[in-house]
């Protein structure tokens, strides 16, 4: 693995339904399995919530949603009858087989859901709305703009200060440590950033 930065441009997602006619995904960017299988190693959506529904299922996979706009939401387990409430900023894990649903109290609404494969990926999703400096590690980094606009000041390495609109995501692989701070500034006050971090096992 060597360093490596990817622009992927909002236009550029592939969009469909998730679970029905209640959801709208698309994938931002992921990664393949290296054993010719046809399963991910790792995979990041946007989706698009209008009402309620079920929520499709994945066998091994673990996931971490973040509200991001709209809602609130509630996210209910079938088999228990669970509920959990999300808000703007909330983060949710579970484990993809769990037949799950979603029940739009306030729609619509807009979620980051990253999909990490079990025991081969682990991860983290933080949401970013003021100017701050960004640690880079080692690994998988995606930043995807969710609102607004965002400034990103690379190193000249790296290609330099980047600036993304609302559905861009910029991809930064990063081969070793030590990384560096990544400064980070929101084009205004409703300007959100979506930090998505990956690691392999």
């Amino acid at each position: 693995m060597t360093d490596a930065v990817h622009l992927i441009p909002a236009t550029s997602a592939a969009g469909g339904p998730w679970g029905g006619a209640h959801a709208q995904a698309r994938t931002i960017a992921s990664q393949a399995r290296n054993d010719g299988s046809d399963s991910v190693l790792w995979r990041a959506l946007d989706l698009d919530i209008d009402g309620d529904g079920a929520c499709p299922t994945a066998d091994g996979l673990d996931c971490i949603l973040m509200l991001v706009e709209g809602g609130p939401l509630h996210w209910v387990k079938k088999r228990t009858a669970q509920t959990t409430r999300l808000d703007a900023g909330s983060r949710l894990y579970f484990a993809a087989e769990a037949p799950c649903a979603v029940q739009a109290v306030e729609a619509p609404a807009r979620l980051f859901l990253l999909q990490l494969l079990r025991k081969q990926a682990h991860g983290c999703v933080d949401l970013r709305s003021r100017a701050q400096n960004l640690p880079m590690r080692a690994g998988e980094t995606l930043l995807h703009c969710a609102r607004g606009r965002c400034q990103l000041r690379l190193p000249a390495h790296l290609g330099g200060p980047r600036e993304l609109q609302a559905g861009d995501t910029l991809r930064i692989t990063l081969a070793r440590e030590p990384a560096f701070v990544l400064p980070f500034e929101p084009g205004d006050d409703r300007s959100r950033l979506i930090d998505a971090r990956i690691h392999r096992y």
